[in-house]
């Protein structure tokens, strides 16, 4: 599979950039970067495999020694890379495409290392063709609609790309900014959400649904409480902090007014997050599917585009605010309502 999306993207990277709203001038240093950038595909896809199963077996310590010496690997050799230090070659674009090659070369080597030789969760032994097809069906049950999940939302993105590079050159630097910013804020949000996935399943295949109840109920008040944190000090500090990104004035003033409008929804996103990977412990993929289509294509884009010919770029980032608010809320009445059913309650009490 990862092959043929290897082929794919390397041969369609110019339509595809141009779609998103790239200048000519901009495709031969996307170039530069993406050709290195494919070629690293399997690498990437591997290690997040093999951190998914240690994460549902109860370890979480070694994924996290993995996704760090990946950040630390990254850290050192981007800047030797791109700029060329200590005798190496001067590389920009492709230093830092490559630097990231590296790291999740190192990213693969140690998780096949933790999952063979200290979780003894790989084998050499090829199964049987009907235990091969029995295992792709329950995890294709969970994972079809997963997929269908994990696709809407960078499509979402690609097409919200477009539609801010209407607005030039300064706003899609701008947005990139801001991206880089809000992901240190979603972090925190995404570790809580591949933890509370194993914890979630375990309880719930038990039994134990107060439990689930009462992890969900925690971890919604965390959501809530680091999105108000975040949205306070980005909201404060957020034309600060891009400046660290960029000395560009336009760039800065976009970056506040998106501050001024997303922080608010930061909470909601982290219900969504955890309700997601909720849902699919459960054993109930399709319910994450389906809100996560409903605030996509309903919600998002819709309003997004509208509010882009009406508002401009206000208006794509109070679409985006809107459709994380409404469907984090959405997600929070349906993860009560599930673990709170009749039919759980009478679970619980005979197991």
């Amino acid at each position: 599979m990862v092959i043929i999306f290897t082929v794919f993207g390397l041969l369609t990277i110019d339509p595809l950039f141009r779609k998103l709203g790239a200048d000519p001038e901009m495709i031969p240093l996307i170039r530069q970067y993406m050709e290195i950038w494919y070629l690293g595909l399997v690498f990437l896809i591997v290690p997040i495999m093999g951190n998914n199963a240690l994460s549902a077996a109860g370890n979480t310590v070694f994924p996290s020694i993995i996704m760090f010496v990946a950040f630390v690997t990254n850290v050192i050799l981007d800047p030797i890379m791109i700029f060329g230090l200590f005798g190496f070659p001067r590389m920009e674009l492709r230093g830092a495409a490559l630097a990231t090659l590296i790291a999740r070369i190192s990213t693969l080597v140690v998780s096949l290392y933790l999952l063979y030789a200290k979780e003894k969760m790989l084998t050499l032994q090829p199964p049987k063709f009907k235990e091969l097809i029995n295992s792709w069906k329950s995890i294709l049950h969970v994972g079809l609609p997963s997929v269908a999940t994990n696709l809407i939302n960078p499509l979402a993105i690609s097409i919200t790309t477009a539609m801010v590079a209407s607005f030039g050159v300064v706003a899609v630097a701008a947005y990139g900014v801001v991206s880089r910013i809000e992901m240190f804020v979603v972090m925190i949000l995404a570790a809580l959400s591949s933890v509370i996935g194993p914890f979630v399943g375990q309880n719930w295949g038990c039994g134990k649904y107060e439990r689930v109840d009462k992890a969900l109920n925690v971890s919604f008040i965390f959501c809530t409480l680091w999105g108000l944190f975040s949205a306070v000090v980005l909201i404060l500090f957020g034309e600060w902090i891009a400046g660290l990104f960029t000395d560009n004035p336009e760039v800065i003033s976009i970056a506040k007014l998106y501050f001024l409008i997303l922080p608010v929804c930061y909470g909601a996103l982290g219900l969504v997050m955890v309700s997601t990977s909720s849902f699919n412990s459960m054993g109930m993929p399709y319910k994450s599917t389906a809100v996560i289509v409903i605030r996509t294509l309903v919600f998002y884009l819709p309003l997004a585009y509208l509010g882009k010919i009406t508002a401009g770029l206000p208006g794509i980032f109070f679409a985006a605010s809107f459709a994380n608010i409404v469907t984090g809320l959405g997600f929070y009445y349906w993860n009560k309502k599930t673990c709170l059913h009749p039919a759980c309650k009478v679970k619980q009490k005979n197991s």
